[in-house]
């Protein structure tokens, strides 16, 4: 008997009761997160803040959560599931709702957001203009001016002003969008984002359908604590990505792969990753060259309409772009495994090196999940979901945040690993601690790994079932 089995046994006798406490649980943190929300403004010293408090309470509610969650999903019979279905969305949306107007912890992206938002409602290029270039007033149109005036509370909060936008224009657009529904104001963000979260849970439910299993393991997802706070609270622009990237994996279900390459055009709109998922859609293909064709095609025709306006921009130094590819890294193991490597062969182009390490071993791994093709649309969407946690797992930037790319698909396929990255990747912000008494290194080379040996531990435990299954599975055989 596990530690957990009494726990266990209870929740299935009573499921409607665990729900019950879990629910109440969950808004109460999200209450808390609203109440304590000013203790982290932007103007409060780090060392002021309750930081450890916080992460505590983060990762003690993501940890419980990827427990109990998955039991009581299961615990319920299926005559009840349905209102416990109605009972979880209510309870979700809810816990959205409180963060309307809550300070963001932690977080200031959306200040970017806000701004391209104004420039680009405004008919300025954010590819063009640096938010530096209108704080100091240079190389700007006269005309733009007074949007610095304008916008000046979210202009000099912008981080890294240095540098020109590194959102695409499908990204642009959602900003320009909460632009027109209020200017600047960051609750117009949290509505476009909520509606867009919304639709996206849809497509998740409809993608749970079509593979058989039940709609209520969408609480996977929508009473997911960092869903919770890295959007509803941190305004972060993930439902911009997931809806087009949770859309083509409903689309493969239903065997309409081009136009799912297609999606994950636009999903690169948003960010540039989502069309790397494509090639196991192409893959298919190869024996319809017709087919094929068209879907490289039309995909290509899309990205270059899509990127046109920041590669005619001009791709140097201060393009958001070439600085991500070249330094962007935070709380990655693999990239640190990847660094180390990358320096026994060159110490002044380490970082460069190591990202290319990472992008041969995702290539290898995407030529694997390649290896054949299948008319089975299950088939074919289990290898697109296990590409995108490869590319997850090798980034070089893992922040809660981009854990929101995976965590709609845990839903369908609840992967021990991934459900222990979800537990333990709030851990991220205890870098916020170790930098308000400058001990960064202790973060990096430290708390990363107790991050991720965990996640790497439980893969590699099953890969090794999986060995052993299949080795006594080949002993009965013979």
């Amino acid at each position: 008997m596990t530690v957990f089995q009494p726990l266990k046994d209870q929740l299935k006798l009573q499921p409607i009761l665990g729900w019950l406490v879990l629910g109440a649980l969950l808004c109460v943190s999200a209450l808390t997160l609203r109440v304590t929300a000013p203790l982290f403004s932007y103007d409060v010293p780090l060392e002021d803040m309750p930081l450890l408090s916080f992460v505590t309470l983060y990762v003690g509610l993501s940890a419980g959560s990827a427990i109990v969650l998955p039991w009581l999903v299961q615990a319920t019979p299926a005559s009840k599931q349905n209102r416990i279905l109605i009972f979880v969305l209510f309870v979700g949306v809810a816990m959205r709702l409180s963060q309307f107007g809550t300070e963001p912890i932690l977080e200031d992206d959306y200040f970017r957001y806000l701004w391209d938002g104004a420039v680009t409602a405004n008919g300025y290029s954010p590819y063009q203009y640096t938010p530096e270039s209108f704080l100091d007033g240079t190389d700007i149109p006269f005309s733009a001016a007074s949007l610095s005036t304008q916008a000046a509370p979210v202009l000099e909060r912008i981080n890294y002003p240095e540098l020109k936008t590194i959102y695409p224009p499908v990204a642009q657009g959602g900003f320009v969008l909460a632009y027109w529904i209020s200017p600047l104001d960051p609750d117009a963000w949290r509505i476009l984002a909520l509606t867009t979260e919304a639709v996206m849970l849809a497509f998740l439910i409809l993608i749970l359908q079509q593979t058989s299993r039940p709609a209520l393991w969408c609480a996977l997802y929508w009473w997911h604590p960092i869903a919770i706070k890295e959007i509803a609270n941190s305004m972060h622009m993930e439902p911009l990505l997931m809806l087009p990237v949770v859309i083509a994996g409903w689309l493969i279900l239903r065997t309409r792969n081009t136009l799912s390459s297609v999606t994950l055009a636009i999903a690169a709109g948003v960010k540039v990753w989502p069309v790397m998922l494509a090639p196991v859609l192409w893959r298919q293909m190869l024996n319809r060259p017709i087919q094929l064709l068209l879907a490289v095609g039309s995909t290509g025709l899309i990205l270059g309409l899509i990127f046109w306006p920041i590669v005619s921009s001009g791709l140097d130094q201060s393009s958001g772009f070439v600085a991500f590819a070249q330094e962007w890294r935070a709380s990655s193991a693999a990239y640190l495994v990847a660094e180390a490597i990358a320096s026994l062969f060159t110490a002044e182009y380490s970082s460069q090196f190591a990202r290319f390490i990472l992008v041969l071993i995702g290539a290898v791994g995407m030529i694997y999940l390649c290896r054949f093709t299948s008319r089975d649309s299950q088939a074919l969407f289990k290898r697109y979901v296990f590409l995108l946690a490869l590319l997850y797992l090798l980034l070089p930037s893992q922040t809660p945040w981009y854990y929101l790319w995976i965590a709609p698909f845990l839903c369908v396929f609840p992967m021990k690993a991934l459900l222990v990255a979800g537990a333990l990747i709030p851990l991220h912000y205890t870098y916020f601690f170790f930098a308000a008494y400058d001990l960064e290194a202790f973060y990096h080379y430290g708390m990363v790994w107790i991050i991720w040996l965990p996640v790497w531990a439980s893969l590699l435990m099953d890969k090794i079932r999986g060995l052993q299954n299949f080795l006594i599975k080949s002993k009965r055989h013979v």
